[in-house]
């Protein structure tokens, strides 16, 4: 509804959904992680946020895709899928405390889109209203696993 200066939008165009695709460098990457041996050939344990360090500044991490309209073929067949953007490494990634206690994103819900965009409401996943107990900030945050096979699967569900 407003540029980044804060002047309004008077006729807002937004994508109806964006992916995150890894690109195949990380891809194969997280691919080939044994979660049955913790351990590389020299015997030295093997953890998924090494991995994460290791990978080079200016590295695409993910591209992002648009689609322009529900994909339906059908309803919309101006339906479009492009590449928009890439997420790209400017320095070499660091673990640090802050990341993991501190770093929250919030999200807007999506009720305002779709009064901009009436006719993409029934082409949405319907998920459970949402109750008192999942307002930002009101969940514990669960703790990260001990076990390294678990931490790996983790992350696996989250890439």
């Amino acid at each position: 509804m407003h540029n980044q200066d804060g002047t309004e939008v008077l006729d807002p165009e937004f994508p109806f959904d964006l992916m995150f695709v890894p690109t195949p460098e990380i891809a194969i990457r997280f691919s080939e992680w044994d979660t049955t041996r913790p351990y590389d050939a020299d015997g030295n344990e093997i953890f998924w946020w090494n991995q994460l360090k290791d990978i080079e500044e200016n590295t695409v991490l993910l591209k992002v895709m648009a689609r322009s309209h529900p994909d339906d073929p059908i309803k919309f067949p101006e339906s479009t899928l492009e590449h928009i953007a890439n997420i790209r490494l400017t320095s070499r990634l660091i673990t640090s405390i802050f990341g993991d206690t501190r770093l929250f994103f919030q999200h807007e819900p999506s009720k305002g889109d779709w009064s901009l965009e009436p006719e993409w409401s029934g082409h949405v996943d319907r998920i459970p209203r949402r109750t008192q107990d999942d307002v930002w900030g009101n969940r514990p945050i669960a703790d990260f696993p001990e076990d390294p096979v678990e931490q790996k699967a983790w992350v696996r569900g989250q890439l």
